[in-house]
């Protein structure tokens, strides 16, 4: 097996360091929360590893440096060199051939919110994950699509009150669709596509992260639904902490009718009662959303107007 030397670059806007004063802490980005992973494979390792890889930010000059023995499946994280606030952990997640695995990357920086709420969390830790399946005999260039996860504000206080007439945003939208080859031979193998969002809820201020994807074999990118637009599909609950203080969200994505629809179970105690509501909205996407194999939306942000299916007072609040 060959050793592999693999070079990551995040496109994107990364903090430069938490901040204590006025100063610094106008230096800090914008927390964003889309970005990629551009993987270029090399021969040159050097010393004891089987494997390197540099994690370098685009605003960043600094490479973060991991190494490692190619021996197995390995559950357990990995430090890479800290700097400047910023932190990696790699894994090898599980082990698909004697040249082929998965790699797990996690992204740790500073960021500070541009969402016009000024408050004591201004300034947080965001998390940039990606899974990268790695093919040891190839020496080529990919590009992964990072999870970007940043940390909720307490909700606002006007939540009952915004809650009857609910209104969502949707942000950083990504449609893309990829196809690959045949094993041991030329031809279209099938393809693979996947959607992803952000949903903000203006009642409680709270964002949740959606994702959907789907592979066909044998089928071609001219395919317009690979995302089943029957299929329900959970959005994220692993990033919140703690997760039953959050929206459950659930959403359906029609690629050939361009319509996003979702219902959303969230709670309000801010008005003397704990209520619990099940609100749902539906958005025929701007055409630049869907039409290509990798679209975004050229208005990164969708406000969505829904409506309130069902609402129980479950009793008096304990605020």
């Amino acid at each position: 097996m060959d050793m592999l030397c693999i070079i990551l670059a995040i496109s994107s806007q990364f903090a430069l360091g938490l901040a204590g004063s006025t100063e610094t802490k106008a230096s800090i980005p914008s927390c964003i929360t889309a970005s990629t992973f551009n993987i270029n494979t090399q021969d040159n390792v050097e010393g004891d590893v089987d494997f390197t890889f540099g994690v370098t930010p685009e605003f960043d000059e600094y490479t973060s440096v991991c190494s490692g023995k190619w021996g197995g499946q390995d559950d357990s994280w990995h430090e890479c060199e800290e700097h400047d606030g910023k932190s990696v952990l790699f894994k090898n997640s599980y082990i698909l051939s004697d040249t082929e695995g998965q790699f797990d990357i996690q992204y740790s920086y500073p960021c500070k919110r541009e969402d016009g709420i000024e408050a004591d969390d201004d300034i947080t830790v965001a998390v940039a994950t990606t899974a990268l399946i790695m093919d040891f005999d190839f020496r080529e260039n990919i590009t992964s699509q990072a999870k970007i996860t940043v940390p909720h504000r307490i909700p606002s206080r006007k939540c009952t009150d915004a809650s009857e007439h609910p209104v969502w945003v949707v942000d950083t939208f990504v449609y893309q669709v990829d196809t690959w080859n045949s094993p041991g031979g030329p031809g279209i193998g099938g393809v693979s596509a996947f959607v992803q969002y952000n949903l903000l809820n203006k009642a409680n201020n709270f964002s949740i992260s959606c994702r959907a994807d789907r592979s066909i074999p044998g089928a071609t990118s001219t395919r317009n639904n690979i995302i089943d637009p029957s299929q329900s599909h959970a959005c994220s609950e692993t990033d919140l902490i703690p997760a039953e203080d959050y929206p459950r969200s659930e959403f359906k994505f029609d690629k050939e009718m361009g319509l996003l629809s979702f219902l959303q179970y969230w709670e309000c105690d801010d008005s003397g009662d704990l209520i619990t509501y099940t609100g749902s909205g539906v958005e025929t996407l701007p055409a630049e959303c869907t039409t290509l194999l990798r679209s975004t939306c050229d208005d990164d942000k969708i406000t969505i107007e829904g409506e309130v299916t069902n609402k129980v007072i479950r009793g008096p609040s304990s605020r």
